[in-house]
């Protein structure tokens, strides 16, 4: 099982820089969602001393995914634990405050992203953490969360990370703060009785109001939003993670007066915008789509040459008006 107090071991040396391999793995393996492969490979480095921020936000991303939300306050604590008493073997030492912030700040969204996606499924992860979560983990998250951000604060100038872990803390108390307590142990069965004579009267059937009622849903958020959507998980592409970076880093020149700075961030990323092309950005999800249509492109191009007739373009009106009405037709 992954422990985060190999990360605290480690941060607790004098630290040491990892390969360019290992840190291109690991996060390889994270933004491909295999967050489990991410962390062992990230433990390699760490047991032989290595203290690179990368590597610890991807185990410890790592640690939620196999111990779900019960390691919340552990993987908080160890964080803080990097930012305070681990700092000085915290690596790389070249702008460390900003690689740090930008670690943590997917690290905190990593989880969040995980909450949401299992929350919507209902699957059997969500039934285990509905099944094992301690009653005291919203309180116990609280607690580190504010400890976390001001150990942030300190070292961080306008940190990105101290919001998304807010936005963290508010969605674990809204999920996890209402569990109920285990049921408690059936009663003895009762001693046998001697048969009894027959009765002659019928029993008559206990009313439907005394029959016990359905249990209440494990967590709020199962009556709030009883019809959410699917959550959907994508790969992150180079190109989109370097454009989610400039935004951020245009809100953040924003909030510091830097105005200069940001009208060419707010440039750029209009430039981007007017030339957005999903394969680029998106090609994880396009990729299914293209390898479709190449097998079946026999099949499919005697079709497009009913462009512009009428029957194309009543099917054509139809699927821009109603998606579902279309496939189901």
């Amino acid at each position: 099982m992954l422990d985060p107090n190999l990360v605290t071991h480690a941060l607790s040396g004098p630290g040491m820089d990892a390969t360019t391999a290992a840190v291109d793995d690991t996060l390889r393996l994270a933004q491909g969602g295999e967050l489990r492969a991410a962390a062992e490979r990230a433990s390699l480095s760490i047991e032989d001393g290595a203290t690179d921020v990368r590597l610890i936000a991807a185990f410890l991303l790592g640690v939620f995914a196999e111990q779900g939300p019960a390691s919340l306050p552990a993987i908080l604590a160890t964080t803080r634990f990097a930012l305070a008493g681990g700092f000085r073997a915290l690596r790389p030492v070249q702008r460390k405050t900003r690689v740090a912030d930008s670690a943590w700040t997917l690290l905190f969204r990593g989880i969040r992203a995980s909450i949401d996606f299992h929350e919507t499924k209902r699957d059997a992860t969500w039934k285990h953490w509905a099944a094992t979560i301690p009653r005291d983990l919203p309180a116990k998250t609280a607690a580190e969360a504010e400890e976390l951000a001001k150990a942030i604060a300190a070292v961080i100038e306008t940190p990105q990370s101290v919001r998304e872990l807010a936005a963290l803390r508010a969605r674990s108390e809204s999920v996890f703060q209402r569990v109920p307590p285990p049921p408690p142990p059936p009663p003895p069965p009762p001693p046998e009785a001697p048969p009894a004579e027959p009765i002659e009267e019928q029993a008559v059937d206990e009313p439907e109001e005394n029959a016990p009622s359905d249990p209440e849903p494990v967590f709020d958020s199962e009556k709030l939003h009883p019809s959410a959507p699917p959550a959907r998980t994508i790969e992150v592409s180079a190109a989109l993670e370097q454009f989610i970076r400039k935004l951020e880093a245009f809100e953040l020149l924003v909030s510091r007066g830097e105005m200069g700075k940001a009208a060419i961030v707010a440039q750029d990323v209009r430039r981007v915008v007017d030339r957005f092309d999903p394969r680029v950005y998106l090609p994880a999800l396009l990729a299914p789509h293209f390898r479709l249509l190449s097998s079946n492109i026999g099949d499919i191009a005697p079709h497009w040459e009913a462009e512009g007739g009428p029957a194309w373009q009543a099917l054509e009106q139809l699927y821009q008006v109603d998606l579902d009405a279309f496939v189901g037709t």
